[in-house]
C-alpha cells in the first residue's frame, strides 16, 4: 500500500503489483492465444533503385504464440503502425510461409515453419486494431482482445521478441540508430551509413526468426511434460510439433482464399497496353 501510494498507477501495475499467477498459466497449448505488436526498426533503409536515397525506418510487426513462444507471422513494411500494416502480418501468420520465404530467396520446408492456422484468440494493442475495419475483417475468424494502454505486460512474449532481435542482429547493422543497444553521442548520422534495402532487411529478419524458433528455451520444459516424456529439445518449434502431433492445440484451419479475401486490401488498378498500372507504376502479370 505504501508503494502504491507513491507510484503512478501505470508504473505500479507494470512493475510493483503483486502477481498471483501468470498469463502463460492459462495458455498451455499452441493456438490458444496469439499476441501481435509493432515496432519501428532501429535501422534506416535505402531505395533499391537508388541507394543514395534514404527511405527511413520500416515498421516491423510480429505475431507470437503465447504457449510455445513461436513467432508465427511477421510483416516488414514502410507503413506506419496501422491496420494496413497489421493486416499483412496477420495474413502471413494465417497462411503458409513457403511462398513468402521463397520470394526472398529462402528455401524452407513446411516443418521448418508450420504455422498456417488460425488461433483461438488474438491479443492486440488498444490502437490500430481497435476499429470497425479491423473488427469486421478479423472477428469472423478469431476473437479479438485488446491490452490496456501502457501495459506491455499483457503482451510479454511479443515485446520480448523485439528485444531479442535488436540485441542479436539489428543493432550491429550499418544504418542502425544504436550501437550495441546504446545511443553514442557525436556518432555519425545513421542515415549516412544506411546500406540495406527493405528486401535485404526482410530476408535477414526472416533468417533470424527461423533461427529464434529453433533456439533452446529451457522454460518450456516446465510448461509441458510432453517434452520430457518424448526426450525432445525444448525449442518453440519442437513444442509446437509435439503438441500438434498429440492433438493438443487450439488451432483452426482456414482456406487461403478466405483469409486473403478477408484480410488483404482491395485496390483499383488500370489494365493498359504497358501492363497493370497501380500507384504510378506498371506491373506485369
Amino acid at each position: 500500500q505504501v508503494i502504491e501510494s507513491r507510484k503512478y498507477d501505470t508504473d505500479y501495475l507494470n512493475n510493483y503489483r503483486d502477481n498471483e499467477s501468470s498469463i502463460l498459466e492459462y495458455n498451455q497449448v499452441p493456438g490458444a492465444c496469439y499476441e501481435i505488436d509493432a515496432t519501428v526498426i532501429d535501422v534506416h533503409i535505402v531505395s533499391k533503385w537508388n541507394r543514395n536515397q534514404v527511405l527511413g525506418r520500416p515498421t516491423l510487426y510480429f505475431l507470437v504464440d503465447r504457449a510455445s513462444g513461436m513467432i508465427v507471422g511477421l510483416s516488414v513494411s514502410l507503413f506506419n503502425a496501422s491496420w494496413d500494416a497489421a493486416r499483412l502480418a496477420i495474413f502471413n501468420s494465417f497462411t503458409s510461409k513457403l511462398e513468402y520465404c521463397r520470394n526472398y530467396g529462402i528455401e524452407i520446408k513446411e516443418k521448418d515453419w508450420p504455422c498456417a492456422q488460425i488461433p483461438n484468440r488474438l491479443v492486440a494493442d488498444n490502437a490500430e486494431m481497435l476499429g470497425v475495419n479491423a473488427e469486421s475483417a478479423i472477428v469472423p475468424m478469431v476473437p479479438l482482445e485488446w491490452a490496456p494502454i501502457s501495459r506491455p505486460d499483457f503482451k510479454p512474449l511479443v515485446e520480448g521478441k523485439f528485444n531479442v532481435l535488436n540485441k542479436k542482429t539489428l543493432h550491429e547493422f550499418q544504418g542502425s540508430t544504436k550501437s550495441n543497444g546504446k545511443i553514442i553521442r557525436a556518432a555519425p548520422d545513421p542515415r549516412s551509413r544506411a546500406i540495406y534495402t527493405i528486401e535485404e532487411l526482410t530476408k535477414i529478419i526472416l533468417l533470424d526468426v527461423i533461427e529464434i524458433n529453433k533456439s533452446t528455451n529451457k522454460s518450456l520444459v516446465f510448461k509441458s511434460r510432453l517434452l520430457v516424456e518424448t526426450n525432445t529439445t525444448p525449442t518453440p518449434l519442437n513444442f509446437w510439433h509435439v503438441h500438434v502431433e498429440n492433438y493438443l492445440s487450439a488451432l483452426k484451419k482456414a482456406s487461403c482464399e478466405e483469409v486473403e479475401a478477408r484480410l488483404l486490401k482491395p485496390v483499383r488498378v488500370s489494365v493498359t497496353k504497358n501492363g497493370i498500372f497501380y500507384e504510378r507504376m506498371y506491373y506485369s502479370h
